[in-house]
């Protein structure tokens, strides 16, 4: 794997840390209420859809190893209803269990 793979990966791993960080603690309901934690949320989410689609590009053969980058990558351009549905997939709408990254 090459350091800018590296480097692409140690992006998504930061991001999804982060959005663990913000939603720990929180309730769903916290989470569409409150503009400031939902933008900031889904910020990073769209931080790992820009990396990973980088990664598609420089190290195909590592995007090949995760099963959710389409749906991933697709975030930064997808509708308000498509960005809540994968938000809720991946944090779950009780936020009880720990973030997919």
């Amino acid at each position: 794997m090459t350091d800018e793979a590296k480097k692409l990966l140690l992006d998504v791993l930061t991001a999804c840390q982060a959005i663990e960080r913000f939603a720990a603690g929180r309730s769903f309901a916290e989470y569409q209420k409150d503009e400031q934690f939902r933008s900031a949320t889904e910020r990073k989410f769209e931080i790992v859809g820009e990396a990973l689609s980088h990664l598609a590009r420089k190290a195909p053969d590592v995007i090949q190893q995760i099963s959710e980058v389409p749906a991933i990558i697709a975030f930064p351009t997808a509708s308000p209803t498509a960005t809540m549905r994968l938000t809720t997939w991946w944090c779950g709408t009780s936020w009880n269990r720990r973030c997919r990254c």
